[in-house]
């Protein structure tokens, strides 16, 4: 599942687990091939779904077998279904029909949609819309951007690339307080919530510290120090602390925080202006589909029928923890009334283990990006 969730409110994208996502997509594709889920076995899906409705039955059989049996919720499946029988269908359908598509064969996307022309994980087979974009109430996020699309130069630290004395001024003081207190405490595993697998402990014997993560180092402070500008999987533990601690521990961030502010500020509202950025950042694509979620169904456009969709304002919000979370208002040139999305800059795999990566979340006021609301 992908793209947005969408509601006049901001709604959160949030992590969605394998059984989530591939039992609303399959409950979904039973309800466009007008099957019904009560005798369904995941391990036997031809059983159910006849070849000639999939352009690849094999293919779709196999997928269905590898990714949804493993994690089969007969329940969540079967509300899907339902959902799309009793709603979806008769809307998508009504829709087909005033844009002059007929619909009777399907694909699943199963875990490999990276077609840039379908945002779609039932898709359509034969059509000019590309199908339906499925979401349950949380999702995996809106977009993954690049740091280029963000006008950012690519490779390394982001943080550390565009505000190299604050970022070193912040990593330096979270190991600083770190390594002081593992040697207050000798033996002692410090980290943050899982120190079990991620820590820093002292050897008063050694007067070595084991720093601990995916691999460890071993050394002396002078040795961690010198070793601490390039992220690595055994900084892990460092970053687990200063996020366990962010309420109190904060005022390290903050010069590092401003000055990321103000630049990435300037950065992305001038890449973002220029033409058709501002509607890639927010996943459009060339071929229309459906998005549907537990309380809306939507038609999305192609990209080529948003030519007008233009960035408004960009503007720093607020960090949370070590994530920089940035407002992109984007709409119509010349309308006064603007969608808004949260573009988050944060380190995703744990502060200090690897670099930043960007991802765009909580869509507000989807209807002025020309998304058109069915139900």
């Amino acid at each position: 599942m992908r793209l947005y969730e969408i509601e006049n409110t901001p709604l959160n994208e949030g992590g969605k687990s394998d059984a989530v996502r591939y039992n609303s997509e399959i409950g979904l594709l039973l309800a466009f091939c007008n099957r019904s889920p009560e005798k369904f076995d995941p391990n036997k899906p031809e059983k159910t779904i006849p070849p000639a409705m999939l352009f690849k039955p094999e293919r779709t059989y196999d997928d269905i077998r590898t990714l949804l049996a493993p994690n089969y919720n007969p329940e969540l499946l079967t509300r899907w279904y339902d959902y799309g029988i009793n709603t979806v269908r008769g809307l998508v359908v009504t829709k087909l029909q005033e844009l002059g598509e007929v619909v009777d064969q399907f694909n699943w996307a199963g875990g490999a949609n990276i077609n840039p022309e379908t945002s779609a994980d039932v898709e359509f087979v034969g059509s000019t819309i590309s199908g339906v974009s499925v979401k349950e109430k949380s999702g995996i996020t809106l977009n993954n951007p690049s740091p280029k699309d963000l006008g950012l130069e690519v490779g390394g630290d982001a943080f550390l690339r565009y505000a190299r004395p604050e970022y070193l001024q912040w990593k330096q003081g979270v190991f600083t307080q770190v390594l002081q207190l593992a040697k207050k405490n000798p033996g002692t595993k410090i980290g943050g919530k899982d120190s079990e697998n991620y820590y820093i402990i002292y050897d008063p014997k050694t007067k070595q510290f084991t720093c601990k993560g995916k691999n460890q180092k071993v050394g002396t402070s002078q040795d961690i120090m010198a070793s601490m500008e390039k992220n690595d999987k055994w900084q892990r533990a460092f970053g687990d602390w200063f996020v366990v601690n962010f309420s109190s521990q904060k005022h390290l961030m903050d010069p590092l925080i401003e000055e990321i502010a103000k630049t990435f500020t300037r950065i992305m509202k001038a890449h973002l202006s220029q033409g058709g950025t501002a509607a890639k950042l927010v996943k459009f694509v060339k071929r229309p589909f459906f998005y549907v979620n537990p309380s809306h169904v939507y038609y999305v456009p192609s990209i080529d029928d948003v030519a007008n969709l233009t960035l408004k304002d960009v503007y720093f919000a607020a960090p949370d923890g070590a994530t920089m979370k940035f407002i992109a208002e984007i709409g119509m040139k010349d309308s006064m009334e603007n969608a808004q999305v949260e573009i988050h800059v944060r380190y995703a795999n744990g502060i200090f283990e690897q670099n930043p990566t960007a991802r765009v979340q909580s869509l507000k006021n989807a209807q002025f990006l020309s998304w058109e609301e069915l139900a």
